[in-house]
């Protein structure tokens, strides 16, 4: 009974364990959150392995495609069913005639900051992968029209450092309502494209 009671207890600390591990922050690490620099200072061969993945490339390997004759496909470069093709919109603003905001491209659901991915690694392409977007539940981003007239991805609190450096010190491994921000509804709702994954 004695040795149950010990089995049964572990099962449930460990069972609670992912609910604490969310709880663990980052303020020991970093003052402020500088964008993905602040990540790259401890993380940097992280974020090189995460800009050669499918989720930052959007290309991988396709031994099963007729005449792909070893060339890396993926949604960047093919025809993407209900989308097309990304590269069509892959950042901007699409607007009905009434000034509502339709899209804002297939880069929303896209783990960078607004670059295409290029295929040679470089720090601007490091500093482009979105870490929080996959790292952070309190994460939040919109689309921002820089001076020069282009556009990137910027925390919806870019202008409270105090509240972003909040956002950033309580990341954690992904959880399953962060990888959905992206993992359903692409292409406009649920289920509007193959694959996508139910909110519930």
């Amino acid at each position: 009974m004695i040795r149950r009671s010990i089995t049964l207890m572990s099962l449930l600390v460990l069972a609670g364990m992912p609910a604490f591990a969310a709880d663990f922050t980052h303020q020991e690490y970093f003052e402020h959150y500088d964008g993905t620099k602040t990540c790259l200072g401890c993380h940097q061969d992280e974020a090189e392995s995460f800009f050669h993945s499918q989720h930052y490339q959007w290309l991988g390997d396709a031994p099963d495609i007729v005449d792909a004759n070893g060339k890396k496909l993926g949604k960047r470069n093919t025809i993407n069913d209900f989308c097309t093709n990304p590269m069509s919109n892959w950042i901007g603003v699409v607007k009905n005639s009434q000034g509502h905001v339709l899209s804002t491209g297939c880069s929303k659901c896209h783990a960078g900051l607004g670059l295409i991915p290029s295929e040679t690694m470089s720090q601007e392409q490091l500093e482009n992968i979105d870490c929080l977007i996959c790292h952070a539940s309190g994460y939040r981003r919109d689309l921002y029209s820089n001076p020069d007239g282009s556009l990137e991805w910027k925390p919806i609190l870019w202008m409270n450092q105090e509240g972003l450096d909040s956002v950033a010190k309580r990341i954690s491994m992904p959880t399953r309502a962060n990888c959905l921000r992206c993992h359903s509804g692409s292409g406009g709702g649920p289920n509007f494209k193959r694959g996508d994954l139910e909110y519930a």
